[in-house]
C-alpha cells in the first residue's frame, strides 16, 4: 500500500519584513502562520502518513515561545505525525529553542522535533526517516553523510529529510555552509530525499526536491507558495511528486519598457495592462522596474499612475533607474518663467551623477505643485 507524504520547508515564522513600511510587515508575518493551518488542512485532506517540515521552522531560534504556541494551534487540523527538522535559522542546540519546546507542555504529542541524527520509524516499521539536524547556524561538513551507513533493512522506505546547499546544482550557493552531496539519495538508497533552504520548489533528482517555502518571502523564481505531496510506493521505486500551492501571496518581480516619449495617455495604458496582467493584485507583492525615457511631463504622469497603482496592490515597490529623465521643449518653456528654476533644471540634465534624473523629477514635481497653487 502506497505512503504519503507531505514535504515543506521554510516556514521561518516570526519573520519581521522590516523592508516594509506601515501594516504590510504585520500581513506578512501573520500569513505564515496562515499557510501552516493550510498545509494542516492539505495533509488531512491528501490523507498522509506525516507532514516533513525541512528546516527552519523559526526565523530565529530567540523568538518568543508564543510563536510556537500559535504554531501548534494552527497545525491542529491535522491530528498526524508532524516531523519538524531543526535548520539553520533554529538549530538543535542544548538547552536551545526545541529543548525548551518538548519541556514546555506546548509541544504536542503527534508533533516530533528531529534533534538527533538517529532514524524515525513509523507505519508500523514500513517507513524509515533519516533525519539530519543542524546544532548550529553552519557547518561545513555534510550533515546527511550518515546517511549511507544507516544500516536499515531491506525492504523497508526510507526517506532523509536535510536543509542545506546542494553545492553543485545551486551554483550561487557554492561557498555556503551546510553542504548536501548532489547523489545524496543514490549514494543511501533513499527513496526520496526533502530539503530545505532553497525558498522555491526545485527538482534536483527524481528523487532528491526543495519544497520552497508554503508562504512566499522574497521575489524568488515562482513567487508563489507551495508544498510537495509524495507518494512511494514501494522500496526502490520511484517516488511521485505533486506540487499545491499553499501561498495567500504572490511575490512578483517585472520590468516594463516604456519606450520613449510616451504621452499621459500610453502611460496609462500601459499600467493598465500591467496590472490586468497580474493574477491576484490585490495579493501581490510586486517589485516594477521601468526602462525607457520619458521626458517631465511624462514622468509626472506615470507617478500619478503608479499612486493609482499602489493602491490596487498589497505592496509596490518600484525601481527607476533603468528609466532616463530628459526635459523636452515643452517641459523647458513651462520652466522658463523661472530662470533660476530653468538653470538648475539644465544642469540636473546634464548631470553625470546617478541622482540627478530622481532630483531633476522632483524639482519638476514640485514646480508644477507651485503653479497649481
Amino acid at each position: 500500500m502506497a505512503i504519503r507524504l507531505l514535504h515543506t520547508a521554510d516556514w521561518q515564522l516570526g519573520k519581521p519584513f522590516s523592508r516594509f513600511a506601515g501594516d504590510v510587515g504585520a500581513v506578512l508575518r501573520e500569513a505564515r502562520f496562515e499557510a501552516v493551518e493550510r498545509l494542516a488542512t492539505l495533509a488531512r485532506d491528501t490523507e498522509v502518513a506525516a507532514v516533513l517540515v525541512a528546516g527552519d521552522i523559526l526565523e530565529s531560534e530567540h523568538l518568543d515561545p508564543r510563536h510556537l504556541r500559535r504554531m501548534t494551534a494552527r497545525m491542529q487540523p491535522f491530528a498526524g505525525l508532524w516531523l519538524l527538522l531543526p535548520g539553520n535559522h533554529d538549530p538543535a542546540r542544548p538547552g536551545g529553542v526545541w529543548d525548551r519546546f518538548a519541556g514546555s507542555g506546548d509541544c504536542p504529542p503527534n508533533v516530533h522535533v528531529l534533534t538527533r541524527p538517529e532514524p524515525f520509524s513509523l507505519m508500523d516499521g514500513r517507513l524509515v526517516v533519516l533525519p539530519a539536524p543542524l546544532t548550529q547556524k553552519h557547518l561545513t561538513g555534510d550533515p546527511t553523510a550518515w546517511f549511507d551507513t544507516a544500516g536499515i533493512p531491506a525492504g523497508v522506505l526510507k526517506v532523509g529529510v536535510a536543509h542545506g546547499a546542494v553545492r553543485e546544482f545551486l551554483h550561487e550557493a557554492a561557498e555556503s555552509p551546510n553542504p548536501i552531496a548532489l547523489d545524496r539519495a543514490e549514494t543511501a538508497g533513499l527513496d526520496y530525499l526533502a530539503l530545505g533552504d532553497w525558498h522555491s520548489v526545485l527538482k534536483i533528482t527524481p528523487r532528491t526536491w526543495y519544497s520552497g517555502t508554503p508562504e512566499p518571502d522574497r521575489f524568488t523564481n515562482s513567487g508563489v507558495g507551495e508544498a510537495l505531496l509524495v507518494t512511494l510506493v514501494e522500496p526502490g521505486g520511484m517516488p511521485l511528486v505533486e506540487r499545491h500551492p499553499t501561498g495567500r501571496y504572490v511575490w512578483q518581480a517585472r520590468t516594463l519598457d516604456l519606450g520613449h516619449g510616451a504621452d499621459a495617455e500610453t502611460i496609462e495604458d500601459q499600467l493598465e495592462a500591467l496590472l490586468a496582467d497580474l493574477p491576484r493584485p490585490g495579493d501581490t507583492v510586486l517589485r516594477q522596474t521601468f526602462e525607457g525615457g520619458l521626458d517631465l511631463s511624462g514622468t509626472a504622469a506615470l507617478e500619478a499612475g503608479l499612486a493609482r497603482l499602489e493602491a490596487r496592490v498589497r505592496h509596490l515597490e518600484t525601481r527607476l533607474d533603468g528609466l532616463v529623465t530628459r526635459a523636452s521643449e515643452a517641459d523647458r518653456a513651462a520652466l522658463a518663467g523661472e530662470p533660476l528654476v530653468a538653470e538648475v533644471a539644465d544642469r540636473l540634465e546634464r548631470s553625470d551623477d546617478p541622482a540627478a534624473a530622481l532630483a531633476l523629477r522632483q524639482l519638476h514635481a514640485a514646480w508644477q505643485r507651485l503653479e497649481r497653487g
